[in-house]
């Protein structure tokens, strides 16, 4: 994604939320505080303030350390796990389940799941375009049709802490 294409989005309403590229339980403390400390000034100097309070880890991969430090510099971490997830009470916003979403099938089952339960659900593509590895949009789309159909509330991470639903 090109910071085009970030300005783009984030105009829309779309939070652009941190994300590293390195496995960061392979570091030493230091070197994983200064990576997610150099994640959230790049976001905050890019104009994406409201979602530089937010953290995808790579792979979800984390320790204890990882998890502290996401804990101390972003208001939200996102990690895979079971989804959905309990929107009334989360037990921490810094360790928010999502789910990876290129089965279109598994995702209507969670977004049904989420919906009769009223329980958030996050979904996570790394890509959404034609190519190997890639969720096709035809396919992005049967998902974003499936959230219309159901009338689902659709939010941002920073409209989810902030206690806004648009």
């Amino acid at each position: 994604m090109t910071e085009e294409h970030m300005r783009e989005m984030g105009k829309a309403g779309w939070d652009m939320m941190g994300h590293a590229g390195p496995i960061l339980p392979k570091m030493n403390e230091q070197e994983q505080r200064r990576i997610l400390q150099k994640v959230k000034q790049y976001l905050n100097l890019k104009g994406h303030e409201k979602g530089a309070r937010h953290f995808v880890a790579p792979r979800s991969r984390v320790s204890s350390t990882t998890l502290s430090l996401i804990d101390e510099i972003y208001e939200t971490g996102f990690l895979f796990g079971g989804c959905p997830n309990n929107a009334q009470h989360p037990s921490n916003p810094n360790f928010i389940a999502r789910v990876q979403g290129p089965s279109v099938r598994d995702v209507r089952r969670i977004l049904d799941v989420a919906e009769q339960t009223n329980q958030l659900v996050v979904i996570s593509y790394h890509r959404i375009e034609h190519g190997e590895n890639n969720v096709p949009m035809s396919e992005f789309r049967k998902v974003v049709d499936h959230v219309k159909e159901k009338d689902m509330d659709v939010i941002t991470p920073s409209q989810f802490i902030d206690g806004k639903s648009s």
